[in-house]
């Protein structure tokens, strides 16, 4: 387990370091309105990506049939065909994309991203069958060989273009890769099959996660769509630089951690002791993880930003703690809520609890338009991913029996003291010892309640050192 779990945390480590460190690259070298408008392309690919996930991927891991090569046939054919639509859909919808984010000059940028999408769908989806046996390698030689080739063509691109489209141009060639290393190393190769019954089944699982990954597109990027069309380009470069910042270690542990649990979850779902004995672990394990990504942000979050964008981008700084806090937020929400869920079909939690999101969008929005400013809109988020992990839990214990997240009800509430103390510090920039003193006890006592956790730490520990006994001679 030690071994998978360091292979799976160190490659999307690196695949999120590298892109990371594309951004900030980015951001040096072209100007800060053109670092808002590559801003825009992301959202473009997350939306292209979103709009049609069924979470196919997830099921192959998920699904008892998911050695079948018959089975795995069908849903590589869904996914191809997806790729197919996507591409197409993209081509007709770039304006209004473009225009929204006024920029209607960009039409054929966005459309070329339609090419994202039909590569995705020629993804070997046998190496995605690996993961069932614990197996993560493959998918991360797959995953870190496109984001090298990603960051190895920024500098080039940037000394010939110089603008928006070396993000472009980036963004593609890493789809491109990702999809030629699949075929590569895949144990079998990618063959199309069809079977109905299959397919239906695909549906039914994927259609709730369809539905949630749109509603997820306007929470994670909703905010950036407002400040960029009722602020200026550069207000949408300090604060996507921000968002980047705060994003992308919570979104690395998120995937590290949906990725590791959901087959050890999906081997226990016939078994309730078991698996709530795993659901307990899993919530304890990502509740201390986002509670230390909040008390990070809070203590080191504005400095690791000057370093990291330097001093053109300082004004973004101011944006980085709530943001963080947000997002650390939604790493305890997808890394626990979202496989447990999974692990037994109930593909309808994700949904509900990304509506939450969604219906904050239009309060934000309100917000901003009545005179706030971004910071206002931030705080109507904090409190959108709080009512989100409420809902997901409860949900949980009502739909699955599971008593996990109803006992950890005292943990949760000192979390949210955590969130409270570290949004108070955001909003009045408070810097005095007791504050941080304050976060450290309440992160301290939080964690202190995790026993399940603690415990199973103890015993894999003890495990990995009677095993390096031994080994010796």
């Amino acid at each position: 387990m030690l071994k998978s779990i360091a292979v799976l945390a160190g490659g999307r480590t690196s695949v999120s370091a590298l892109n990371f460190a594309r951004n900030i690259l980015l951001a040096r070298l072209v100007s800060v309105e053109d670092y808002g408008i590559a801003s825009t392309f992301i959202i473009a690919i997350a939306f292209i990506e979103l709009i049609a996930d069924l979470g196919l991927e997830r099921m192959v891991v998920q699904d008892p049939a998911g050695e079948s090569r018959k089975f795995i046939g069908t849903i590589q054919a869904i996914m191809v065909l997806r790729g197919l639509l996507l591409a197409g859909l993209m081509f007709f919808i770039a304006g209004p994309i473009a225009a929204v984010f006024n920029h209607p000059e960009l039409t054929w940028a966005y459309q070329l991203f339609g090419l994202a999408p039909l590569l995705h769908g020629l993804i070997n989806l046998d190496v995605t069958r690996m993961q069932r046996r614990m197996s993560f390698g493959p998918q991360m030689k797959a995953e870190l060989g496109g984001a090298i080739l990603s960051l190895a063509v920024l500098w080039p691109l940037a000394e010939w273009l110089g603008d928006y489209r070396v993000m472009l141009i980036a963004i593609l060639a890493e789809h491109f890769l990702r999809c030629i290393i699949t075929q590569v190393i895949a144990e079998h190769r990618l063959t199309l099959a069809w079977n109905n019954a299959d397919a239906k089944r695909a549906l039914r699982f994927g259609i709730p996660l369809l539905l949630s990954g749109l509603l997820a597109f306007a929470a994670m990027q909703g905010d950036r769509v407002i400040v960029g069309n009722q602020f200026t380009a550069r207000d949408l470069g300090l604060f996507s630089a921000a968002a980047t910042l705060a994003m992308t270690p919570s979104l690395i542990a998120a995937k590290i951690f949906q990725t590791f649990f959901l087959p050890l979850l999906s081997r226990a779902q016939n078994d309730q002791a078991k698996f709530d004995a795993q659901a307990a672990l899993t919530l304890q394990t990502m509740l201390c993880l986002g509670g230390f990504a909040a008390l990070a942000f809070s203590i080191a979050g504005p400095t690791v930003f000057l370093l990291a964008f330097g001093s053109k981008m300082a004004e973004g700084a101011l944006y980085v703690v709530p943001i963080g806090l947000a997002f650390s937020i939604l790493l305890v929400r997808s890394g626990s809520m979202l496989p447990i869920a999974l692990a037994r079909g109930f593909t309808l939690n994700p949904l509900l609890g990304n509506m939450v999101r969604l219906i904050s969008l239009p309060l934000a929005w309100i917000v901003v338009t009545k005179g706030g400013d971004i910071m206002d809109l931030v705080t109507v988020t904090i409190g959108a991913e709080i009512a989100s992990l409420t809902l997901t839990g409860t949900l949980l214990t009502l739909k699955l029996k599971i008593g996990a997240p109803r006992r950890m009800l005292g943990s949760y509430t000192l979390g949210l003291m955590l969130v409270a103390a570290v949004t108070y510090r955001a909003v009045t920039e408070e810097q005095d010892l007791w504050m941080f003193a304050m976060q450290v006890a309440l992160y301290a006592a939080m964690v202190a309640t995790c026993g399940d956790l603690r415990r199973t730490l103890i015993n894999q520990g003890k495990t990995y050192l009677a095993g390096i006994k031994s080994r010796k001679p």
